[in-house]
């Protein structure tokens, strides 16, 4: 994905990450994510691992919002979705300057 800063400018930003937990169903879903508390010198602060917890219910449509923090840093990945899927997910999200297949 890419991220943009008020300025204009954008980089390029990979995610990975496992988690353990349950689902039944599925979907088809757009993700957009917010970031605050970052700007372009500090965007070194952003690569790493956040903590996640994940519910999620798609009932022919459905939003999911959930927070990440760390280092000051919020990140709010919102989803939006058809389908039928419930589900609940705990793991970790790593946000990396590299494209990685293995999520660890």
């Amino acid at each position: 994905g890419k991220i943009f800063f008020k300025d204009g400018t954008s980089k390029k930003v990979y995610w990975t990450g496992p988690s353990i937990g349950f689902d039944f169903g599925g979907n088809a879903s757009k993700v957009f994510t917010l970031i605050y508390n970052l700007d372009l010198e500090n965007y070194h602060k952003l690569f790493g691992r956040y903590p996640e917890a994940e519910g999620n219910l798609f009932l022919v449509a459905g939003l999911a919002i959930n927070y990440q923090t760390k280092n000051d840093i919020i990140i709010t990945p919102i989803r939006s979705g058809v389908g039928l899927r419930a589900g609940v997910n705990m793991g970790y999200i790593k946000y990396t300057k590299k494209r990685k297949i293995i999520p660890f």
